[in-house]
């Protein structure tokens, strides 16, 4: 085959230069006969009749270069045969250039399939024999020395039937992992067991909200009980006080202190002039203070009263 007509880019051409064999250009062109009449080498070599196809006389061995029309043909300017490639030239400088053309066509040393030069690294990401790691358990999948490693074409057996190491989707924080005939039936029952787990919870905390609900109450009707059995006896306690000494004792002045009250949960008694006698009376008293709020109701005022 000589060269393709559709490669030449500036002009047509002539049908002295063409091959009437492959009727392409006949390039590199032999004499084949002795009217020298010519054809491209690779259909004079490739002649089962030994005949020249123009004038049918015998061919003539050995064939001689057809020094004319090689020169007219190098005249001529074409393309590159690879799609995609912009060089254009002459027939002379095509050798060159289809070596080191980043859109020639390579053979795959693995697979024995044809791939574009520059696009090496795409082939190889689908190249079958190629040998890659396994995408769940790495290079020693299985912890057996490079266990993980198969061909392409060999890694969705291994990772059907071999590797364990197929991570649970059922539940975000599973950890375990197992092979991928049993994963279903892990998964099912990993996320049946999250639910169960789930709803126990969210009855626990329903369970805590009403509880908090409930003390509040209880303790209001606490303290409302403390505050009516403090006011009941209330009377009985000043009329033991007023049954006293009272006129031996010297005057006392009690009185709180507000800053020092919220920092301790107490009441601060001031006492002024000279301590008194044994008391007659001391007990805990609960305060009536009814315009305040219940903890500082719960306060006790801790001293002597006579």
């Amino acid at each position: 085959m000589g060269v393709d007509l559709g490669r030449f880019v500036d002009k047509k051409v002539p049908q002295h230069l063409r091959c009437p064999a492959c009727l392409e250009a006949a390039y590199p062109p032999v004499l084949v006969c002795w009217s020298e009449h010519a054809l491209c080498r690779q259909c004079a070599v490739a002649s089962e009749s030994y005949a020249c196809p123009t004038c049918r006389q015998g061919m003539v061995f050995p064939l001689k270069p057809s020094l004319f029309i090689k020169r007219a043909i190098e005249d001529y300017k074409i393309k590159c045969e690879n799609d995609g490639c912009s060089w254009t030239g002459t027939v002379v400088n095509e050798k060159q250039h289809s070596n080191s053309c980043p859109f020639r066509k390579v053979f795959c040393k693995l697979c024995d399939s044809r791939y574009i030069f520059s696009q090496r690294d795409a082939h190889l990401d689908v190249c079958t024999e190629k040998t890659i790691d396994c995408p769940q358990g790495g290079r020693d999948c299985g912890g057996r020395s490079s266990g993980g490693r198969k061909k392409r074409r060999l890694m969705q057996e291994h990772l059907d039937k071999e590797c364990a190491q197929w991570q649970c989707r059922a539940v975000p924080d599973c950890k375990t992992k197992t092979m991928r005939a049993n994963l279903d039936e892990h998964e099912k029952g990993c996320r049946a067991a999250y639910d169960e787990i789930f709803q126990l919870k969210l009855t626990i905390e329903e369970n805590a909200k009403l509880a908090e609900q409930r003390v509040p109450d209880k303790i209001v009707e606490n303290l409302d009980f403390a505050t009516s059995t403090d006011k009941a006896l209330l009377p009985a306690d000043e009329q033991q006080m007023q049954a006293g000494n009272a006129a031996q004792l010297p005057r006392r002045f009690i009185r709180s202190t507000s800053e020092h009250e919220e920092a301790n949960d107490f009441f601060i008694i001031d006492v002024y002039g000279d301590p008194p006698p044994a008391p007659t009376f001391r007990r805990l008293r609960i305060l009536d203070r009814s315009d305040e709020t219940p903890k500082k109701r719960m306060r006790l005022l801790c001293g002597a009263e006579t």
